[in-house]
């Protein structure tokens, strides 16, 4: 069965480390009938080292006593826990920190492929909150990309402060159940009064005069 991906050989660009182990994962994941012993798994990944890394680990299996050979010749876990130690970051969180800070966005590459690289380093951080990752992603862009993405907000702004302006004019407006109910009270007034009037003629004229 042919390989799901050939890895990558691993010499001197150890910054490809995770790149490496993740192609090895998907590997092992691709043919478990073949990788079942992780003593297949440490001759396979052996098979893709180069240069530095590889001379580490030929001098520990060509040095060995038989029978007693390193203990990750037949560990998969510890095998990478030696490759990681050896030829990784001495601090990833600082390391991937950093990486962080100088991450651009380069004029002419694609905006997926800065997310996805920002996504993955900020998972390695601790510590930042939102708002910060928020503020090195922006930093990171390109200044037309700021300029398009600061337009947009501003647009966004003042159409929200139209929007409360016009909501704030309609609320201050009378409604006209209000303006029908002033003018019913205006003319029941007008009527009561007016009834007022006629009834006190009424009366005046009802008397007699004294004698």
């Amino acid at each position: 069965m042919p390989l799901l991906t050939s890895p990558m050989l691993l010499g001197t660009d150890l910054k490809k480390l995770h790149e490496f182990l993740v192609q090895y994962k998907l590997n092992f994941h691709d043919r478990l009938q073949a990788f079942h012993l992780d003593s297949q798994k440490v001759i396979f990944a052996l098979s893709f080292l180069k240069g530095i890394t590889l001379t580490w680990f030929k001098s520990d299996l060509l040095n060995s006593i038989p029978g007693a050979e390193p203990t990750w010749a037949d560990n998969y876990s510890k095998f990478v826990i030696e490759l990681t130690t050896n030829f990784g970051p001495h601090d990833p969180v600082s390391n991937a920190e950093h990486q962080l800070d100088n991450l651009l966005m380069k004029d002419g590459s694609h905006i997926n492929k800065y997310i996805v690289e920002f996504n993955h380093l900020a998972t390695q951080v601790h510590g930042y909150r939102e708002g910060a990752l928020h503020h090195m992603f922006y930093n990171g862009l390109p200044d037309h990309i700021q300029d398009k993405i600061t337009h947009g907000i501003d647009a966004c702004y003042w159409e929200h402060k139209s929007e409360i302006a016009h909501q704030t004019k309609t609320n201050l407006q009378p409604s006209s159940s209000s303006k029908q109910s002033s003018s019913g009270g205006s003319s029941s007034k007008q009527s009561n009064t007016s009834s007022s009037t006629t009834s006190s003629s009424s009366t005046g004229k009802g008397k007699n005069p004294q004698s």
